[in-house]
């Protein structure tokens, strides 16, 4: 495992190099003028020029990017022009709320996506069943703002103890709306998958042995049909919490929360290039470290998996 875990993270360094590459060409090429967003219609031309040098906007693109790298290999994501503060410190505080925003909805998305996918998979084509798929299809295709606007018009207006907006640490009162929110589509996603993989493992010859011995549905359900599908299911799960920890931007909009989606969308507004670029190479390395910590995990799922490529 050591070694597998070892060249995975040697692998990081030219996928990060690529990455970066591709963000700061696309950031270079989007029209506008950081400096005359930022002062407006204040400072004359020499302080735009003074800013601009302090920034590094003056030099030629090949520079500024090898500078970004240098900088980058020492830990160093630059200095926002917007707010004038190290991008890494800002990234960092944006970065709270949306781990709290994105851990709440992964768990009610695996609880309800797991315990949905069972009750289907034990029962398929009862009206269970059909009750649970059309609540997964209905998850994954409602747009994330409008069923976040839904709950705050009806279930927020009517509950005086869920706020509609703003953000609290670690205050669930706060929370329970978007992690219901930024959760349903990653939970029909599961629930799908579950009830696919376990209704599968559940025509396996274990599961048809342990019915014959005497074993009850839900003991034999648990046992011999949700174990085999928990890798599918566990791939589905870190690809949601990568993509959720990367910024959940419209949930973070609805409901007033300060979180990284919402600091990405205001740097590319103002045209801040450090935070746009530190923002892609920390999305990149959290999709990098959660996929690592998925694979990690199928050992612990099924010891019939090695790291190594044999089995």
């Amino acid at each position: 495992m050591f070694r597998f875990v070892l060249r995975r993270l040697l692998n990081v360094a030219p996928t990060l190099l690529g990455i970066s590459l591709v963000a700061f060409v696309v950031a270079d090429w989007l029209p506008g003028d950081p400096i005359a967003l930022k002062m407006g219609q204040r400072g004359d031309e020499a302080t735009r020029e003074r800013l601009r040098k302090e920034h590094g906007l003056d030099a030629s693109a090949a520079g500024r990017y090898w500078r970004f790298l240098v900088k980058l290999g020492h830990g160093d994501l630059g200095q926002s022009i917007q707010y004038e503060q190290p991008v890494l410190r800002i990234l960092a505080e944006r970065f709270v709320p949306t781990l709290q925003l994105a851990a709440g909805a992964i768990v009610f998305a695996v609880i309800g996506g797991v315990g949905a996918g069972l009750m289907s998979a034990r029962r398929p084509g009862s009206w269970v069943d059909v009750g649970w798929t059309g609540v997964a299809l209905a998850g994954v295709s409602m747009p994330v703002f409008w069923l976040g606007m839904m709950l705050i018009v009806f279930v927020a207006a009517k509950v005086p103890w869920l706020p509609t907006s703003g953000y609290e640490p670690w205050s669930v009162r706060h929370f329970l709306l978007p992690w219901v929110t930024l959760g349903t589509v990653p939970l029909a996603l599961i629930a799908r998958l579950t009830r696919a993989s376990v209704m599968e493992a559940m025509d396996r010859d274990w599961a048809r042995v342990a019915r014959a011995k005497g074993l009850g549905e839900w003991a034999t359900l648990w046992r011999y049909g949700l174990r085999p599908a928990l890798i599918p299911v566990v791939t589905v799960v870190g690809g949601s919490f990568a993509s959720l920890l990367s910024g959940a931007a419209l949930t973070e909009t609805v409901f007033d929360i300060p979180g990284l989606g919402r600091e990405v969308f205001s740097a590319i507004e103002g045209r801040d290039y450090p935070v746009v670029l530190g923002a892609v190479m920390w999305f990149a390395l959290t999709f990098v470290l959660v996929n690592l910590a998925v694979d990690v995990s199928y050992v612990f799922i099924d010891p019939r998996v090695r790291l190594e490529g044999r089995s």
